[in-house]
Order: structure tokens, then sequence, then C-alpha cells
């Protein structure tokens, strides 16, 4: 009796520790971030400035304000396009309009706030992209736009990935459907064999253990975002040796 009451207990501690590290995945691979400093003219750091990011598809606006090295930070922004104000007595307004946010980046928009009036205000548009400096990871994102225009053999999403740098596709699938419950393809990325892939889908665990394949293979329709990082992911991918596929 005392055997079987230890084992359940056992079996539940590890159930909710395989349920965290999935709470743990949803937090960081579906959502985005913007982050930067806020400075005067002459570069010093002014704290004490309101950030607001206002998400131009739903309007629900995120606050922050500038600690004491004129640092600000939204780590948790579901993707979409963000416009980011700055606020502070004494400066003119800052807005920088469009910035296209996407699943696991991390985008930084510096703010120089010349002085001035509440009235009177910086407008930052039509800037190229911005760089990638917070990560090192390689990947490639192709959004619901690109989606529904793009075609796909069989309807299928996962072909797609066949566009980023260093996927390729033995040339038996080439011409076939998948065969597997999850629909998808077998991928290689950069070399390393397809069951060196993993799969995450609105940020839960989506790999099947033998083959690294999708256990669940969504509908076009119903993505808004496709990610495939193929080298120097996060630490918290470590367990991943080909290519992460982030579906949300």
């Amino acid at each position: 009796m005392m055997n079987s009451v230890l084992y359940r207990f056992l079996t539940l501690i590890a159930v909710l520790t395989l349920v965290g590290i999935g709470t743990l995945h949803g937090q960081t691979a579906v959502t985005g971030g913007i982050e930067g400093n806020v400075t005067d003219p002459s570069g010093a750091a002014i704290s004490g400035a309101t950030v607001e990011a206002t998400n131009t598809g739903d309007s629900v606006t995120k606050q922050d304000v500038t600690n004491n090295d004129g640092a600000y930070r939204f780590p948790s922004l579901i993707p979409g396009t963000y416009t980011v104000t700055v606020k502070k007595v004494g400066f003119s307004l800052f807005v920088r309009d469009a910035t296209w946010i996407d699943a696991g980046i991390i985008v930084r928009i510096d703010a120089k706030l010349p002085v001035g009036s509440a009235n009177s205000k910086v407008e930052v548009t039509g800037e190229a992209p911005l760089l990638q400096t917070d990560s090192a990871e390689v990947n490639e994102t192709i959004h619901s736009t690109e989606i529904g225009a793009l075609p796909t053999f069989g309807n299928n999403i996962t072909r797609l990935t066949l566009l980023a740098p260093g996927a390729s596709m033995a040339s038996g699938q080439l011409d076939l459907h998948p065969e597997n419950a999850g629909s998808d393809f077998n991928l290689n990325i950069n070399g390393a064999a397809p069951n060196a892939n993993g799969h995450l889908l609105d940020g839960v665990e989506n790999t099947e253990a033998i083959q690294g394949l999708s256990l669940i293979v969504p509908s076009n329709d119903s993505v808004q975002e496709l990610k495939l990082a193929t080298s120097n992911y996060d630490a918290e991918y470590g367990k991943v040796a080909g290519g992460l596929w982030q579906i949300t």
C-alpha cells in the first residue's frame, strides 16, 4: 500500500514538472519584445520617462518607466505591429510607428529626446529594418500574409520551411504527401538528422519522440506566424540539434 501511494505521488510530481516546462516554453516561444534606452541630446540617460508599446492590431497598450540608466523593456509582446511612444516632462514626445515584432525576437528601439514641450513631437517612420543585435539566433520567419500568398504542396505549412537556408528534404518526399499522423515532412537542417528537430505549437511541446516530427500540423489559415530557427538558438532549446519550428 505504501509503495502504491509513493508511486502515485512521484507520478504526480513528474506530470506537474512536465506541465511547468511546457508553460515556460509558452512564455518565451510565442512572444517577442522591445527594449532600449532613452537619452537626452547629450547622450545622458533619462530616468522616469514613460514608455508605451501599443499593438496597432488590437489597440492594447503596455507601459514601462525607464530606470536610472534610462533603460526600458517589454519582454512579452504577442507578434504584431507596434507603435512605441516615449514621454517625459521637459522633452519632446518621441513616436516610433510600424515596428513589427516576431516571436522569440527582442527588437531594440533607442529614443533620443530633444528638449521641448509636450506639444512638439519627434516621429520616426520609414527606417530600414533593424538588425537583430540582442540574439545570435539564425532563423526564417514567415508571416500570415506570406502563408496565404505562397503555394504549398497539399496545403501543408511545413513545406514552407524549405525556404530557410540550410533546409533540405529527401527527394522521395518532394512529390508525396506525408504518411505520419501529424502530416509532417522529414527535413534535414544544416545536415542534421530529422529526429534532431524540435517543434513548438503556441509554446507547447509538439515533437514526436522517435522521428522528431510534429504531432499536430495546423491548417494554413489558423497560423499567424511560422518561425524556423536553424542555429544558435537560446539555451532553453538545448535539446534541439537540428531545426526548431515555432508555430503560433
